[in-house]
């Protein structure tokens, strides 16, 4: 994890250092910004438990005299023509880099000012599973989520044609997608936030706390294993009670936090931004789901992330309200990445492999 904190510290350095007095001179600087994180990304090898076997499968498509689908392999449609018409494994892993940085890029430039565009950067690396190791090990996920964080703006422009065309597309790189673009644009309307739905918001997250949480899942995997059939060991292992309530608390007080903020600054808000802090309160519904929550909360974390940013960067009356609520966003977060995530059993990213060597 050496390099990708180093990575880190150098897109940081880049985006405080390099001047930026005009819109296009800020989307300049976030381009390079990311360029380093972007050959971080294309050069890796051996990343993660998935990479064989998405090498493999690569292999067989790719090799194939004709383009045959196979149903018998555990990929899409779109992903199995992607390896077929791609010249070779590594062109993949620079694709799936390349838009990941791009996303980033993209979501950055329309929904951060650019003097708190560090703290969105920050963030990002500081949740390193759901932002970047999700999409980068999971590489038919990467592809999805960036082309949607890239694709965005269908949905805070309400756009439904092109939203549903979008998720039709990307659901034939990773089938989650017919599922959750339709559901963020649902969620993430850009009307004012009223008193009633943050009842609403609010009451479904109590009750997500405190019900059975086994009778939930119950009706739930027959859902999921049409979608996502492979997380359904997830929904077991939370039916046993594996997650423990501390991420439902920390999720729900959040949630609560954005829709509060939302509701006190309709008025100043731009319907966009409306739509960012639903997606954001979005995301930490995803977060009291469980194992269920896993794909979820990596399509919608950087929204939570720009939620976060948008909160900070608005006039507070206690300024040290402010701080305080930005301490709570990292200690979260640490907590997730250092504890959670880098404590985990199966985790493996303490070496760097890449083109250039183990670091």
């Amino acid at each position: 994890m050496n390099v990708y904190w180093l990575i880190a510290i150098l897109t940081l350095s880049l985006n405080k250092f390099i001047p930026c007095g005009s819109n296009s001179q800020y989307l300049r600087k976030l381009i390079i910004s990311f360029i380093p994180f972007f050959i971080y990304g294309a050069i890796r090898v051996d990343y993660g438990a998935d990479y064989p076997a998405y090498e493999m499968f690569f292999n067989i498509f790719h090799n194939a005299s004709s383009f045959v689908p196979d149903k018998e392999h555990h990929a899409e449609i779109g992903y199995q023509f992607l390896c077929y018409i791609m010249p070779s494994f590594r062109s993949i892993l620079v694709l799936n880099s390349f838009l990941l940085a791009a996303a980033f890029v993209v979501f950055i430039y329309k929904n951060i000012p650019s003097n708190y565009a560090w703290l969105a950067i920050f963030l990002i690396f500081l949740m390193p599973e759901k932002n970047i190791f999700g999409s980068l090990v999971g590489i038919r996920n990467g592809l999805v989520v960036s082309s949607f964080l890239i694709t965005f703006t269908f949905v805070q422009q309400r756009k439904p044609i092109l939203l549903v065309l979008t998720a039709l597309v990307l659901s034939t790189i990773h089938t989650s997608a017919i599922a959750y673009l339709p559901l963020a644009y649902l969620v993430a309307r850009d009307t004012n936030i009223t008193k009633k739905e943050l009842y609403i918001w609010g009451g479904f997250g109590i009750v997500l706390m405190i019900a059975s949480m086994s009778t939930l899942i119950n009706f739930l995997l027959p859902i999921f294993q049409i979608i996502a059939s492979r997380y359904e060991e997830a929904l077991l292992d939370l039916r046993d009670g594996s997650r423990g309530m501390l991420n439902y608390f920390a999720n729900f007080i959040m949630m609560i936090a954005f829709l509060i903020f939302g509701y006190k600054n309709n008025d100043e808000l731009e319907p966009e931004q409306k739509s960012l802090i639903r997606m954001a309160a979005l995301y930490c519904i995803a977060g009291c789901l469980g194992g269920i929550s896993g794909r979820m909360t990596y399509y919608f974390a950087v929204y939570y992330i720009g939620g976060i940013v948008l909160m900070f960067s608005s006039n507070w009356q206690n300024k040290t309200l402010r701080y305080v609520f930005l301490g709570f966003v990292v200690l979260i977060a640490c907590y997730a990445t250092f504890y959670v995530w880098m404590g985990a059993e199966w985790w493996n990213h303490g070496t760097y492999h890449s083109l250039w060597g183990d670091f």
